[in-house]
């Protein structure tokens, strides 16, 4: 990954409009995890912006946590049922007839 793709620990804070201290929490919990520079990848924002919609919405750590790994269980799953359908879909092109 090159580092153009990397958002500073400042920038997301004032992007999402986060209080650090909820970050801070998001890290220690390991919901979320900055490179060691203190940067995030574009999906770690994305996380951290999920946590910040169900945190208002009045979902606690534990529960951003359960419903991350949920949603990362739901987008597993769909790759899988994708690759799947696309050999399905190439069994069938393959058939004569």
């Amino acid at each position: 990954m090159t580092e153009s793709k990397l958002i500073s620990r400042v920038e997301l804070l004032r992007v999402l409009e986060v209080d650090d201290g909820f970050l801070v929490s998001l890290e220690q919990e390991q919901i979320v995890v900055g490179d060691p520079g203190g940067n995030f990848t574009p999906e770690m924002v994305e996380r951290i912006r999920v946590c910040l919609s169900l945190y208002d919405l009045g979902v606690n750590l534990a529960g951003l946590d359960v419903a991350l790994r949920l949603l990362d269980t739901i987008a597993a799953q769909r790759r899988q049922f994708r690759e799947v359908l696309g050999w399905v879909r190439q069994q069938l092109d393959d058939q004569p007839g």
